[in-house]
């Protein structure tokens, strides 16, 4: 066949979209005509002219079907563009989910000759989801006066959002040795594991509470998670 076409990860059956988010773009694909850098939302197609065919004119390049959003296509050559014998062209396309579930298109291209070049492309959006998960309480247990003990803290994004520390609270006299520090990234799947101490300075029963915000593009969420410890 005189046109032949790849997709941008080199399997030639397309553009396969990792699962992303409503709103965000496709994470790129690399192909042997060159590829996005990480985080452009753009995948690549590639089609190039069979060597031992002679001079093709592009008759047409078309979304067959004109599927629209949430795919979008740039650099389509032009009907009557000429490609040599090993030449190439590469089409940039982009996918924004607005909802959740799978959507698939078709890009197609026409050569003089009559043969098409046709590319399936589809990608899957998930629901976006907000969710840190900590301990439901921390105990300190009996505690003698004058002495330390540290407890843990551990808190995990179990969501699928990026996320960046807001702030954190704690109440006296529970202390936290080490601040977490505001606008620390705390990605989809990373943990953070928070040293508690305790020191009591009389005998009784002590309660606080440990306060963790965090901010993504949902908007801001706190969790809190009680603290006991009694002195004796």
């Amino acid at each position: 066949m005189p046109l032949l076409s790849r997709a941008g990860d080199g399997n030639g059956e397309g553009v396969p979209a990792e699962p992303v988010l409503p709103g965000e773009g496709v994470p790129p694909r690399r192909s042997a005509g060159g590829g996005g850098g990480e985080g452009d939302g753009d995948g690549q197609v590639v089609a190039t002219v069979d060597r031992q065919a002679s001079r093709h004119l592009v008759r047409d390049a078309e979304w067959p079907g004109k599927p629209g959003a949430p795919f979008a296509v740039r650099h389509l050559p032009r009907a009557g563009t000429v490609l040599k014998p090993g030449q190439s062209f590469t089409v940039q396309v982009s996918y924004r989910p607005g909802r959740a579930g799978a959507r698939a298109a078709t890009l197609a291209v026409t050569g003089s000759s009559g043969t098409r070049a046709i590319i399936s492309i589809s990608g899957k959006a998930r629901t976006a989801v907000s969710r840190f998960t900590a301990p439901r309480r921390v105990s300190f247990g009996t505690v003698t006066v004058g002495h330390t003990v540290t407890r843990f803290v551990h808190i995990v994004n179990v969501g699928n959002q990026n996320a960046t520390v807001a702030r954190t609270g704690l109440t006296e006299p529970f202390h936290a040795p080490y601040q977490v520090a505001q606008g620390l990234p705390v990605n989809s799947g990373y943990d953070l594991s928070i040293p508690i101490t305790f020191t009591p300075s009389a005998s009784g029963r002590i309660t606080g509470r440990y306060t963790f915000t965090w901010r993504d593009r949902l908007g801001r969420h706190t969790l809190t998670v009680p603290i006991t410890g009694t002195g004796q």
